[in-house]
C-alpha cells in the first residue's frame, strides 16, 4: 500500500513547480482543445500566464455542463479552469467551491478567477480551499465537508484522483457532498494491465 505522506509530499512538490513555472509554456489553449474543451468553454477563461499550470486530463463538462443556481464543487482544481468555466454557467445564485491540496494551485486559481471576472459573466460566489480530499483526517476537508456534505449539485474532478493514494476515500467524499439526484463528473488517466493472449 502506497505511504499516503509520501504520496501527498511528491505530488505537492510537483504541482507547486507546476504552478509558479507552468507545465505548458505558453501554448494553453492548444492544450485544452487536445483534452476535448470547446471554443465556447475556452472562450471563457483568461488568457493569463498562471493558465500554463493548468494539467488536466480531459473535460468533465463533456458529461453536461452546470446549470444556473448550481453548488458546484471541483476536486483537485488546480489553477481553477474548470472551476471558472462551473462560475460562468452558474450565475449569480450559484455557488462554486474548488479544493486543491496544493497552495500554490490555489493561489493561481485566485488569480485566474479575478482575472476572468473583468471579461466573463462570473457573478456569483466562487471560493478555493487548500485541503487533501482524500484524507478523511485532514482537518480542513472536514471542516469543508460540514457545509458541503449533501448539497453539491455537481462534483467534478479533473485528473486528480489518478494522483490520489486513498482513491477510496476520495470517491466517499464525493459520495457524501452530492445532494440527491446531482452528478458527480470527472476526467482522468487510468492504467489497464496488459492481459495475455487468450485471457
Amino acid at each position: 500500500m502506497a505511504d499516503t505522506a509520501a504520496v501527498h509530499a511528491s505530488v505537492q512538490k510537483a504541482y507547486s513547480k507546476y504552478a509558479s513555472e507552468g507545465k505548458f509554456e505558453d501554448d494553453w489553449e492548444n492544450n485544452l482543445r487536445r483534452l476535448g474543451y470547446g471554443r465556447q468553454e475556452i472562450e471563457k477563461i483568461p488568457s493569463t500566464n498562471m493558465l500554463r499550470a493548468e494539467c488536466g486530463a480531459g473535460n468533465p463538462f463533456k458529461m453536461g455542463m452546470p446549470s444556473p443556481g448550481d453548488w458546484v464543487v471541483d476536486l483537485g482544481c488546480g489553477a481553477g479552469v474548470d472551476s471558472i468555466i462551473a462560475a460562468s454557467c452558474v450565475g449569480p445564485s450559484g455557488c462554486v467551491t474548488g479544493i486543491d491540496m496544493t497552495e500554490g494551485m490555489i493561489h493561481a486559481a485566485r488569480d485566474n478567477v479575478k482575472a476572468a471576472r473583468k471579461t466573463n459573466p462570473i457573478s456569483g460566489k466562487v471560493e478555493f480551499h487548500v485541503a487533501k480530499f482524500d484524507d478523511p483526517k485532514d482537518d480542513k476537508m472536514r471542516r469543508i465537508l460540514q457545509h458541503t456534505r449533501g448539497k453539491a449539485s455537481l462534483v467534478i474532478s479533473n485528473g486528480a484522483f489518478n494522483l490520489s493514494p486513498n482513491k477510496r476515500a476520495a470517491f466517499q467524499l464525493a459520495y457524501e457532498m452530492l445532494a440527491p439526484g446531482a452528478r458527480f463528473q470527472f476526467s482522468d488517466v487510468v492504467v489497464v494491465p496488459k492481459t495475455t493472449e487468450g485471457a
